[in-house]
C-alpha cells in the first residue's frame, strides 16, 4: 500500500522534472 504511494509521488515528480527540465535528461524511464 505504502509503496503504491511513493511510486505515485515518484511519478508525478518524473512529469514534473521532464517538464521544468528543457534537455531530455529525465527520459531514463522510457515514454509513458
Amino acid at each position: 500500500a505504502r509503496i503504491d504511494q511513493v511510486r505515485a509521488e515518484l511519478d508525478e515528480l518524473s512529469d514534473y522534472l521532464r517538464h521544468h527540465d528543457g534537455n531530455g535528461s529525465g527520459d531514463t524511464e522510457g515514454g509513458r
